[in-house]
């Protein structure tokens, strides 16, 4: 069945946010499209939708460095649900500029943490009931294939296959413990505090397979990074692992006396 034939819409995303809507089969041609759509659109905040679109890989790297140029020192939410695009734009883009999310709900909140990272900076006195805070790099960890789990130092604490971000109710206050590469011990649940029960709390949970490996309190992530390992023929776009590092704030572990 053949493609529709490219479409482009324009409207607001929010009140401050152009949104550009692309559907059908986009060429070379629709690439040029979306760029200039891009170039014209006020603000320094885009998001471009692609959900209905049906465009190749050399398109896709095309329209990805086309947006990173035109909008540099910007924000450009790709939305798709498509996982090669991330996995492409964390091949071909460098500088932050591009982000792809899969859905207009993910774009809401990547924009509204843009908004409270935003006024941490620049805000001289934080409200009375701030005492502190830290600016978090959280990424989807949808599609990894390896996730690797490293304290302050560096050191890898723990590895896993997959991992997704949780949120759980304890009816009765959670015990703690320490994250440990140890795959055949029970599953460790790291917390940031002594919560009490009833406790919603926001959970980073790493599977090795089927089987929970820990649970890490979002307060004690630092960074997610997610990046291709190219494979050995070389050929990272295609055939390269979805891979993931994981920043905790916790020490390396005590050595042994």
């Amino acid at each position: 069945m053949m493609s529709p034939e490219f479409e482009l819409a324009e409207d607001m995303f929010d009140g401050r946010t152009r949104l550009i809507v692309v559907g059908g089969k986009v060429d070379a041609a629709g690439v040029e499209r979306v760029v200039a759509a891009a170039v014209q659109a006020p603000g320094r905040r885009l998001v471009v939708d692609l959900a209905d679109a049906a465009i190749g890989s050399p398109e896709l790297v095309a329209l990805l460095d086309g947006l990173e140029e035109v909008r540099a020192g910007g924000r450009v939410l790709v939305v798709s649900p498509h996982e090669v695009l991330a996995d492409l734009a964390a091949v071909v883009t460098v500088s932050g500029v591009v982000e792809v999310v899969t859905s207009h709900p993910d774009a809401y909140i990547a924009l509204l943490l843009d908004d409270l990272l935003e006024a941490g900076r620049t805000s001289a006195n934080p409200p009375g009931n701030v005492a502190w805070r830290i600016p978090v790099r959280l990424r989807s960890l949808d599609g990894v294939a390896e996730v690797q789990v490293c304290d302050w130092a560096g050191g890898v604490r723990l590895i896993g296959t997959s991992a997704r971000w949780e949120a759980r109710l304890y009816g009765s206050p959670p015990g703690n413990g320490a994250v440990t590469s140890d795959r055949d011990g029970d599953r460790e649940l790291c917390l940031a505090y002594a919560y009490a029960a009833p406790a919603v709390v926001l959970l980073l949970v790493v599977m090795h397979g089927d089987t929970e490996l820990a649970a890490i309190d979002a307060h004690l992530v630092r960074e997610v990074d997610v990046a291709v390992i190219e494979d050995p023929s070389g050929d990272a776009l295609s055939t390269g692992t979805l891979a993931a590092r994981v920043a905790i704030d916790a020490p390396p572990p005590a050595s042994d006396p």
